[in-house]
Protein backbone atom coordinates (compact mmCIF):
# COMPACT_ATOMS: atom_id res chain seq x y z
CA UNK A 1 0.00 0.00 0.00
CA UNK A 2 1.04 3.55 -0.61
CA UNK A 3 -0.57 6.84 0.28
CA UNK A 4 -1.95 8.87 -2.61
CA UNK A 5 -0.21 11.83 -0.96
CA UNK A 6 3.18 10.08 -0.91
CA UNK A 7 3.16 7.95 -4.08
CA UNK A 8 6.90 7.47 -4.66
CA UNK A 9 6.84 3.66 -4.42
CA UNK A 10 3.69 3.35 -6.54
CA UNK A 11 5.21 5.59 -9.20
CA UNK A 12 8.50 3.69 -9.01
CA UNK A 13 6.74 0.33 -9.26
CA UNK A 14 4.90 1.47 -12.38
CA UNK A 15 8.04 2.96 -13.94
CA UNK A 16 10.31 0.04 -13.08
CA UNK A 17 12.87 2.41 -11.56
CA UNK A 18 13.17 4.73 -8.58
CA UNK A 19 10.97 7.81 -8.93
CA UNK A 20 11.44 10.53 -6.32
CA UNK A 21 8.68 12.92 -5.32
CA UNK A 22 8.93 16.43 -3.90
CA UNK A 23 6.54 15.90 -1.02
CA UNK A 24 4.92 13.31 1.21
CA UNK A 25 2.00 15.11 2.80
CA UNK A 26 0.12 12.11 4.20
CA UNK A 27 -0.93 11.92 7.83
CA UNK A 28 -0.06 8.21 7.71
CA UNK A 29 3.59 8.92 8.42
CA UNK A 30 4.64 5.27 8.16
CA UNK A 31 3.93 5.54 4.43
CA UNK A 32 5.41 9.02 3.97
CA UNK A 33 8.23 8.35 1.53
CA UNK A 34 9.71 10.67 -1.04
CA UNK A 35 12.74 8.61 -2.09
CA UNK A 36 12.25 4.86 -2.50
CA UNK A 37 15.09 2.51 -1.63
CA UNK A 38 16.29 0.81 -4.84
CA UNK A 39 16.90 -2.56 -3.13
CA UNK A 40 13.47 -2.52 -1.47
CA UNK A 41 11.85 -1.61 -4.79
CA UNK A 42 13.59 -4.56 -6.47
CA UNK A 43 12.21 -6.94 -3.81
CA UNK A 44 8.70 -5.48 -4.14
CA UNK A 45 8.77 -5.79 -7.94
CA UNK A 46 9.75 -9.47 -7.68
CA UNK A 47 6.86 -10.42 -5.40
CA UNK A 48 4.02 -7.93 -5.89
CA UNK A 49 1.62 -7.64 -8.79
CA UNK A 50 0.62 -4.07 -7.96
CA UNK A 51 0.74 -1.32 -5.34
CA UNK A 52 -2.61 -0.06 -4.11
CA UNK A 53 -2.82 3.65 -3.28
CA UNK A 54 -5.09 4.74 -0.44
CA UNK A 55 -6.25 8.19 0.62
CA UNK A 56 -5.96 9.62 4.12
CA UNK A 57 -9.75 9.45 4.42
CA UNK A 58 -9.70 5.73 3.51
CA UNK A 59 -6.99 5.14 6.10
CA UNK A 60 -9.02 7.07 8.68
CA UNK A 61 -12.06 4.88 7.92
CA UNK A 62 -9.94 1.75 8.38
CA UNK A 63 -8.58 3.02 11.71
CA UNK A 64 -12.13 3.72 12.86
CA UNK A 65 -13.28 0.27 11.72
CA UNK A 66 -10.47 -1.45 13.64
CA UNK A 67 -11.23 0.62 16.73
CA UNK A 68 -15.01 0.30 16.69
CA UNK A 69 -15.25 -3.30 15.46
CA UNK A 70 -12.31 -4.98 17.20
CA UNK A 71 -11.11 -2.43 19.80
CA UNK A 72 -7.62 -2.58 18.27
CA UNK A 73 -5.63 0.59 17.83
CA UNK A 74 -3.89 0.98 14.48
CA UNK A 75 -1.65 3.70 13.18
CA UNK A 76 -2.17 4.91 9.63
CA UNK A 77 0.32 2.61 7.94
CA UNK A 78 -0.96 -0.32 10.02
CA UNK A 79 -4.54 0.28 8.87
CA UNK A 80 -3.57 0.75 5.21
CA UNK A 81 -4.09 -2.94 4.28
CA UNK A 82 -7.70 -2.75 5.50
CA UNK A 83 -8.16 0.54 3.62
CA UNK A 84 -6.92 -1.15 0.45
CA UNK A 85 -9.17 -4.19 0.98
CA UNK A 86 -12.21 -1.96 1.54
CA UNK A 87 -11.33 -0.09 -1.64
CA UNK A 88 -11.45 -3.41 -3.50
CA UNK A 89 -14.36 -4.98 -1.60
CA UNK A 90 -16.37 -5.85 -4.72
CA UNK A 91 -13.54 -8.00 -6.10
CA UNK A 92 -12.86 -9.56 -2.70
CA UNK A 93 -16.50 -10.29 -1.91
CA UNK A 94 -17.05 -13.94 -1.00
CA UNK A 95 -13.32 -14.62 -0.63
CA UNK A 96 -11.32 -15.23 2.51
CA UNK A 97 -9.00 -12.30 3.02
CA UNK A 98 -6.20 -12.17 5.56
CA UNK A 99 -4.78 -8.83 6.68
CA UNK A 100 -1.91 -8.08 9.00
CA UNK A 101 -2.54 -5.31 11.51
CA UNK A 102 0.68 -3.86 12.82
CA UNK A 103 1.65 -0.61 14.42
CA UNK A 104 -0.26 1.26 17.08
CA UNK A 105 2.00 4.28 17.23
CA UNK A 106 -0.56 6.99 16.48
CA UNK A 107 -0.50 10.57 17.70
CA UNK A 108 -3.35 11.16 20.20
CA UNK A 109 -4.65 14.26 18.41
CA UNK A 110 -4.59 12.42 15.07
CA UNK A 111 -6.38 9.48 16.69
CA UNK A 112 -9.11 11.82 17.94
CA UNK A 113 -9.49 13.42 14.51
CA UNK A 114 -9.58 10.12 12.64
CA UNK A 115 -11.51 7.94 15.12
CA UNK A 116 -13.85 10.47 16.69
CA UNK A 117 -14.17 12.17 13.32
CA UNK A 118 -13.67 15.76 14.40
CA UNK A 119 -12.14 16.86 11.09
CA UNK A 120 -12.57 13.91 8.75
CA UNK A 121 -14.27 14.98 5.56
CA UNK A 122 -17.96 14.17 5.62
CA UNK A 123 -18.51 15.23 9.22
CA UNK A 124 -17.22 12.18 11.03
CA UNK A 125 -19.44 9.58 9.41
CA UNK A 126 -17.75 6.48 7.99
CA UNK A 127 -20.54 5.22 5.81
CA UNK A 128 -20.60 5.59 2.05
CA UNK A 129 -22.90 8.65 2.10
CA UNK A 130 -20.51 10.66 4.30
CA UNK A 131 -22.64 13.74 4.54
CA UNK A 132 -24.91 15.68 6.87
CA UNK A 133 -28.01 13.90 5.55
CA UNK A 134 -26.63 10.45 6.42
CA UNK A 135 -28.46 8.51 9.10
CA UNK A 136 -27.14 5.10 8.08
CA UNK A 137 -24.35 4.27 10.48
CA UNK A 138 -23.86 4.18 14.24
CA UNK A 139 -20.75 6.35 13.97
CA UNK A 140 -22.72 9.30 12.67
CA UNK A 141 -23.56 11.93 15.29
CA UNK A 142 -27.04 12.51 13.82
CA UNK A 143 -28.09 8.87 14.07
CA UNK A 144 -31.62 8.51 15.41
CA UNK A 145 -31.98 6.60 18.69
CA UNK A 146 -34.39 4.08 17.16
CA UNK A 147 -31.88 3.19 14.43
CA UNK A 148 -29.13 2.72 16.99
CA UNK A 149 -31.26 0.07 18.72
CA UNK A 150 -31.57 -2.04 15.55
CA UNK A 151 -27.98 -1.73 14.32
CA UNK A 152 -25.97 -4.97 14.48
CA UNK A 153 -22.85 -4.42 16.60
CA UNK A 154 -19.62 -4.84 14.68
CA UNK A 155 -21.10 -4.10 11.27
CA UNK A 156 -20.98 -1.20 8.89
CA UNK A 157 -23.20 -0.51 5.88
CA UNK A 158 -22.70 -3.19 3.24
CA UNK A 159 -20.77 -5.50 5.55
CA UNK A 160 -21.77 -8.54 7.59
CA UNK A 161 -20.83 -9.78 11.03
CA UNK A 162 -18.89 -12.74 9.60
CA UNK A 163 -15.26 -12.77 10.60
Amino acid sequence: MQSTLAPSYALSFAAGAVVMTNSSDTLADGMATRVPDADALAIIRKGASRIVQVTDDEVAAAIRAYWTDTHNLAEGAGAAPLAAALQDKARLSGKRVGLILSGGNIDFDLFRRWVVGETVSGGGCWCEQQGPSCRACPGHPRLAAETRKTWMPGTRPGMTNER
